[in-house]
């Protein structure tokens, strides 16, 4: 079967599945009914919803998932399927991860008034992992878009992750750097 048609097929098994669950439901319910058609197409995975709402992301009725494709986004008049197109591979070890990555990029597209919110809770989770974590998130941020690099870096330094920020902002160029050093840190 055509790559097209497997795409359409995999939208139209999430439609029916998040059709079933009625009208008003929340992440946690969707990514749960969701969980065994991205097991069948994988490589993919939901953004976690629990913690998005956690840091203050309110997705009512939008689920986030990262395939290793781009897809176009799913809309009906009860939710919307935005597709994130995941640069890195995809594996178990490193999910976790790139949904924190994930996140800061939903940030930066996000509404200024739900952005302050969202970061300071991407700081609190980040803040929280261990140095050879950070690590790991510096080396996946790579592949992300430069706001993310960026957002990473400066958060970074003022966590006090020397090593790690310079690893992080220095994949930027210093115009860029500075853009978002004004945006992000006042300055």
């Amino acid at each position: 079967m055509p790559v097209e048609n497997l795409d359409t097929a995999f939208k139209k098994e999430l439609i029916k599945a998040l059709s079933q669950l009625g009208g008003n439901w929340g992440n946690a319910e969707a990514a749960a009914a969701i969980k065994p058609l991205l097991e069948m197409h994988a490589p993919c995975y939901v953004i976690d919803a629990g913690i998005m709402e956690n840091i203050g992301f309110h997705t009512h009725s939008q689920v986030y998932i990262a395939v290793q494709k781009k897809l176009s986004p799913v809309e009906t008049k009860d939710y919307s399927i935005s597709f994130l197109t995941q640069p890195n591979l995809i594996s178990d070890d490193v999910i976790p991860y790139l949904q924190l990555l994930d996140m800061i990029l939903l940030c930066q597209r996000g509404n200024e008034t739900q952005s302050k919110q969202v970061a300071d809770g991407l700081k609190t989770m980040i803040e929280r992992l261990t140095y050879e974590e950070k690590k790991l998130l510096t080396q996946l941020a790579r592949k992300y878009p430069v706001a993310v690099r960026a957002f990473l870096g400066l958060l970074l330094a003022r966590l006090n992750q020397t090593t790690l920020s310079v690893k992080a902002l220095q994949t930027l160029n210093p115009a860029t750097l500075n853009r978002y050093r004004k945006e992000y840190m006042g300055g």
